[in-house]
């Protein structure tokens, strides 16, 4: 039996799913990847901000010591500027892996949307091209039926009667 429109449409609307599917798993991916980065940014914000709060305290030990010159002081007032700049340029890097993985994750539910939407598109379009198949063969049935019968008519009105 040929296909009919509905049996393309269902093909196009099945091939459409397979399309969204794969978006779904590029979006699921790109969402992973970008926690992944969040979790870089913050176990780097992390390690700098542990890593600045111990060179404070050493800081704080010597000049509590008496250890520290006034071109220590200087330095030391020049470093706590570099490490605010640190500070925020980490903050502002962790708020961007925040953003890109609220995107992301957005990105993600829209696609899983879309796929359910497509599946839901080719059920229905394959419903229907089930129905016309079955209304195609019933037709096609009736007609052979009817095409016996008239042999089988014909047949008797030709057989001689006995």
């Amino acid at each position: 039996m040929r296909k009919t429109l509905l049996d393309q449409l269902a093909s196009l609307r099945a091939e459409r799913v397979e399309a969204v599917s794969s978006q779904v798993a590029r979006a699921q991916q790109a969402a992973e990847q970008a926690l992944a980065r969040l979790a870089a940014e913050v176990e780097a914000q992390n390690k700098l901000e542990q890593m600045l709060h111990d060179v404070a305290h050493r800081e704080a030990g010597l000049l509590q010591g008496g250890g520290l010159r006034a071109a220590d002081l200087v330095q030391q007032a020049a470093w706590k500027i570099q490490a605010e700049g640190q500070r925020q340029r980490a903050a502002q890097a962790t708020a961007q892996a925040k953003e890109a993985v609220l995107q992301a994750q957005q990105a993600a539910q829209q696609a899983r949307a879309a796929l359910a939407v497509a599946q839901a598109e080719a059920r229905v379009a394959e419903e229907a091209a089930k129905r016309q198949r079955n209304r195609l063969m019933a037709l096609h049935q009736a007609h052979i039926d009817e095409e016996n019968e008239d042999r089988f008519a014909a047949r008797r009105a030709i057989q001689p009667r006995e």
